[in-house]
């Protein structure tokens, strides 16, 4: 017996919602959609499985993003110019994604393109001024590159590797996000990897209760 991917929740008898006061969907209805988010599930999935318009669940895809990102470091919120690189860093506990920053990108795509049998990865690796990076992955072609130096044992370098592999999967899944938006898809999409569908959902429940909220525009 195949499990449903869309559980109905019961439907509360008033049409307050906890999670979005003035919002034009119901509480059930909400709950739906962001099961569906952090699933992985692409707002054009999500309108037909729920019948809603397209553009509603694209917009309450994008404030989950936002609820979200309102919960990480600010500095890793600035758009990327140009197609984004992704710098991987390995802690005790979890992998963490960054966007490469611009100042660094030329950087990062010389490594990743490196086909002088790692010199020209091991001497951007060495640099003044680079973040230290564990891993290198470029979502556009899918290249993932531990950088030389990355002192962690095969059990970290597996991962890694897990989770750009993920991690990947999931960025490319969502086509047309607006490169103004990218940072706040990363960060979701790391969040996903590294919590699991019920950890994260409890999570943006919880932020969502938080101002700003949801407002009715």
């Amino acid at each position: 017996m195949t499990t449903n991917p869309y559980p109905k929740f019961p439907r509360p008898v008033a049409r307050k919602n906890p999670y979005a006061a003035h919002a034009k969907i119901d509480q059930a209805m909400l709950l739906e959609m962001a099961s569906a988010f952090v699933r992985g599930e692409t707002a054009s999935q999500a309108a037909k499985a729920l019948g809603v318009n397209r553009n509603t669940a694209n917009r309450y895809y994008q404030i989950f993003r936002d609820t979200l990102a309102r919960q990480k470091d600010p500095a890793r919120c600035d758009a990327p110019k140009d197609p984004p690189i992704i710098g991987l860093f390995l802690t005790a506990s979890s992998v963490q994604a960054r966007l490469v920053p611009e100042k660094h990108r030329e950087q990062a795509l010389c490594a990743l393109r490196d086909r002088s049998g790692g010199q020209k990865a091991m001497a951007v690796a060495s640099g003044p001024d680079w973040p230290g990076y564990d891993a290198l992955g470029d979502p556009g072609d899918g290249r993932f590159l531990l950088m030389p130096g990355c002192l962690v044992g095969a059990a970290g370098q597996e991962r890694l590797t897990r989770h750009w592999q993920g991690l990947r999967e999931r960025l490319c899944r969502c086509r047309g996000i607006p490169r103004s938006n990218y940072p706040h898809h990363l960060m979701a999409c790391d969040m996903a990897q590294s919590l699991g569908p019920d950890q994260m959902l409890a999570k943006l429940l919880a932020a969502l209760k938080d101002p700003p909220g949801i407002s009715s525009e």
